[in-house]
């Protein structure tokens, strides 16, 4: 076990302390998408999930858990479950060892204009709409016309 993957496990196992000590059962049966066993294999620190979206609603799940509770016995900025969620990437990141994502290029800057494409088809785009219209007009026309010889 990793001192990262430590440092994840302990930081799940405050947020389950903080959030009322939901059960693990509890959690997965919330609809977090994730299985029982997975949360608790990441809560013991015998696995660390391979992407931070699949941790994530279990996160937000035992902040609002702890949101729910009435009990003040920490401060806010010694709860985990008070951390944004850069602070627990950062942490999932430290236990998988994974590097720092880079930020996407901002609208409108050099480096943006950079990674689109320079030239882009449309003409099968523009074939599909026309396509799309013809057929409408024609079943258009064809109501028209049945409409008007069922009224005669």
């Amino acid at each position: 076990m990793t001192t990262g993957n430590t440092t994840l496990a302990s930081a799940l196992q405050r947020a389950f302390a903080e959030a009322g000590d939901p059960s693990v059962t509890e959690v997965a049966d919330s609809g977090v998408g994730v299985s029982r066993q997975r949360i608790s294999d990441w809560r013991a620190g015998r696995h660390v999930p391979s992407r931070f979206g699949d941790l994530e609603p279990v996160i937000t799940y035992l902040q609002i858990s702890a949101a729910r509770r009435d009990e003040v016995s920490a401060s806010t900025s010694d709860r985990v479950t008070a951390w944004p969620k850069d602070r627990w990437r950062e942490v999932w990141r430290e236990a998988v060892g994974a590097p720092e994502e880079p930020e996407p290029p901002t609208p409108g800057t050099a480096e943006a204009e950079a990674s689109m494409p320079a030239h882009v088809d449309r003409r099968p785009i523009a074939l599909a709409v026309v396509a799309l219209l013809v057929v409408l007009v024609a079943a258009l026309a064809v109501a028209a016309y049945l409409l008007s010889a069922a009224t005669m």
